[in-house]
């Protein structure tokens, strides 16, 4: 008896050791007990322990199967957690497929959090088509019931017109979810007043709704209103007021904030005019790679005589340049064409006006034009001349129009025609120029001339 009772005491110890204490053996066993028995909500229970190691080592596969069989009962929030396991891929292999069909067992009943995970399902489309019948569905149960994320998730969709009935819906659901305080909402909302999408226009509800956003700190309302402020849009115009917001914006890093600031505080617009701070919100832009503000630093360098620095004009006028600045390329043309700041060397005049000429800069177009009509570079070509001259005429840049005339009235790089020449000559305005044609032509040829100026205009105008 001894031998045997020694042998069933140290099985009892050993298997008691495999817990962490008796009070969780106990909780175990019942467990077991209940869920071999077919209780639903203790095969769930059954499941969480495997899952977490509590009273027992952590078992996916036990999980899994405990919860299956408790979500195969009908129980909700085993169905829930199934569907979140099989949509995370958390111990088996990731399957929307069967993550939807768990979800949408467990939606069945009163759980909201559920049908929202349905609704960004179905409108994401990632793993299943998207389908925006379906996650809007999903999403109007759960907007119904206040929820936040729903209700602007509705909105976008009924916005973008992925659903009928479109922008007044969309106002809506917006409105709803304004009213909870959320700042994206209003702004959304503030945004189809101040175009008039789906609702009448209304500049004030507008404002109303852009400043609650921008209270909160959210950067695009803040940008809006110092917009408003700044061109006197749906409100009156007050520098003063658009700078503050600009301000809040530019400290959230907002590159059109900064950019703004950078321009108000160069011309002293709602602000004391500061060339230090100018530069410096210019820079903060022009660091994440603001192009205008990159034009911006450029330009100050070069044009304030206080403060006049060719070499960092040329830096920054490149790095605009460079991202496709025809302003900037312009600016380098002349630096190099003329000496400023830099040796002069027509070779990169002409690659850096013929990239901003390129992109319909008229000033470009007529600077080029006069290297090639002068031939002080070394490279006279009157035919470019002349198409270069006549592209930036058609921008109305009234010294080409002038210069266009002289080379018709020349016959250079063109046949002759004092008629054409004169028209272009008129319509560039130049008095001593237009003198110099009433002289030379017959009073028909004058009339003839107008006419043809007239019709040049008309052309110009029209395009």
């Amino acid at each position: 008896m001894r031998i045997v009772y020694f042998v069933l005491a140290l099985s009892l110890s050993f298997f008691a050791g495999a817990c962490t204490d008796g009070g969780e053996h106990t909780e175990l066993a019942a467990a077991i007990a209940s869920a071999t028995a077919g209780d639903a909500a203790a095969q769930y229970k059954l499941a969480l322990m495997y899952y977490k190691g509590e009273g027992v080592s952590k078992d996916r596969g036990a999980g899994l199967k405990w919860l299956t069989k408790a979500a195969e009962q009908g129980l909700p929030e085993a169905q829930h957690k199934l569907g979140d396991i099989y949509f995370r891929g958390d111990g088996v292999p990731e399957d929307h497929v069967k993550a939807v069909y768990w979800y949408t067992q467990a939606a069945a009943n009163d759980l909201p959090e559920v049908w929202v995970k349905l609704g960004d399902i179905y409108y994401e489309g990632k793993k299943i088509p998207a389908d925006y019948e379906k996650a809007s569905l999903w999403f109007e149960k759960a907007a119904e019931r206040g929820d936040l994320h729903s209700q602007k998730m509705l909105a976008l969709l009924y916005q973008r017109g992925y659903l009928a009935a479109g922008n007044a819906q969309a106002m809506k659901w917006y409105a709803l979810a304004a009213e909870q305080g959320d700042a994206e909402a209003q702004f959304n909302l503030a945004r189809m007043y101040y175009f008039g999408d789906g609702v009448a226009m209304d500049d004030w509800k507008a404002v109303e709704m852009f400043t609650k956003a921008a209270e909160q700190g959210y950067i695009d309302a803040q940008f809006y209103l110092g917009q408003m402020y700044y061109m006197g849009d749906g409100v009156p115009e007050d520098n003063m007021k658009a700078a503050e917001w600009f301000a809040k914006a530019a400290a959230q890093g907002d590159i059109g904030a900064q950019f703004s600031l950078g321009y108000m505080y160069e011309n002293g617009d709602g602000v004391e005019r500061n060339f230090d701070k100018a530069a410096e919100y210019y820079s903060r832009a022009a660091d994440k790679g603001s192009v205008a503000a990159q034009f911006s630093m450029g330009a100050m360098y070069y044009e304030e005589s206080d403060r006049q620095d060719y070499a960092k004009a040329e830096e920054w006028f490149s790095k605009a340049a460079e991202s496709g600045s025809s302003g900037a390329q312009f600016y380098l043309g002349y630096m190099y064409s003329t000496g400023s700041g830099v040796d002069v060397d027509y070779q990169k005049a002409i690659d850096w006006y013929s990239q901003s000429a390129a992109r319909g800069e008229p000033s470009a177009q007529y600077n080029l034009a006069l290297i090639y009509h002068s031939g002080e570079s070394g490279q006279q070509d009157f035919a470019k001349a002349l198409d270069l001259y006549a592209k930036a005429a058609e921008r109305s840049h009234s010294w080409a129009q002038n210069n266009l005339g002289y080379m018709y009235l020349e016959g250079e790089g063109v046949e002759k025609d004092v008629i054409t020449g004169c028209a272009w000559i008129y319509l560039g305005g130049d008095p001593e120029s237009s003198a110099e044609c009433d002289g030379a032509l017959t009073a028909k040829q004058r009339d003839e001339a107008f006419w043809r100026a007239e019709d040049l205009d008309g052309r110009i105008y029209s395009r």
